[in-house]
């Protein structure tokens, strides 16, 4: 049955933190590092901070700036030896990948 509060007690609720001293860029990396390894190519991985349905990526993006997102994808993405899908589809519009107009480049 779903709850309509919050119960600080309860330790099967997950709860969001902010961190005051972490690193943003190292947060970057390692939310990076988790979706390559589950499939995401690099127009996905763009999405992620683009879409504001996606809270948590797309406030990352907020605060570390498009350009070191688009930086540490392509550094991720060399990491684990995924290619990359080309300077056109990094530039695509959110919108426009969730409604269906992605890139047939693959």
């Amino acid at each position: 049955m779903p709850k309509n509060s919050i119960d600080p007690d309860d330790p099967m609720q997950l709860h969001g933190v902010a961190l005051r001293n972490g690193d943003p860029t190292r947060m970057l990396d390692d939310i990076l590092d988790e979706f390559v390894r589950i499939g995401y190519r690099e127009r996905h991985l763009h999405m992620l901070f683009r879409d504001p349905h996606y809270q948590m990526t797309f406030a990352l993006g907020q605060v570390v700036g498009a350009e070191t997102v688009r930086l540490a994808v392509r550094r991720v993405l060399g990491r684990w030896g995924v290619p990359l899908d080309g300077p056109a589809v990094a530039c695509a519009d959110a919108a426009d990948l969730a409604g269906g107009k992605e890139s047939t480049d693959e």
